[in-house]
């Protein structure tokens, strides 16, 4: 065999590869989206939240907010600052929070800006869903509150 045969087989089966990877139906396999379902409060009530993320910014060092639902209707938790507490209703998907009572310390100025974010987020009506690695994600008009 030539080196200039080589060379043309090379390229060949290399330009069939790239036809092959440019595939729009091979493409669509490897990067098919499956759809987080929307999760009710009942699915989620009972267990402490703990916040990782908000508005998709992170969240201060040693700041330690939580989403606690009941089954009977209340919310409470800590929102990186002060304490906070309320009550909550659900219809057609969508989860509407009572206003919130919170306890009114003062914090160092990253979290109190996060108490503002965090308290914004949870601005109704919310949506909520769980993927499968036990990540739950809030939805709100105010903003994206992502625990664990």
């Amino acid at each position: 065999m030539t080196i200039f045969n080589l060379k043309a087989m090379l390229a060949g089966g290399f330009g069939l590869a790239a036809i092959a990877a440019c595939d729009p139906a091979h493409l669509m396999e490897d990067t098919e989206m499956t759809e987080t379902p929307t999760v009710s409060v009942a699915d989620i009530a009972g267990k402490e939240w703990v916040v990782e993320d908000l508005n998709d910014a992170g969240i201060p060092d040693m700041a330690n907010a939580t989403l606690n639902f009941t089954a009977e209707g209340g919310i409470s938790g800590r929102t990186g600052c002060n304490r906070y507490s309320g009550s909550w209703t659900e219809a057609d998907g969508e989860i509407t929070l009572s206003p919130l009572a919170t306890t009114r310390m003062a914090c160092a100025p990253a979290l109190m800006d996060m108490e503002r974010k965090f308290l914004n987020a949870l601005t109704s009506p919310l949506s909520m869903t769980l993927d499968e690695t036990g990540l739950l994600t809030v939805t709100g008009s105010g903003g994206i509150i992502e625990a664990r």
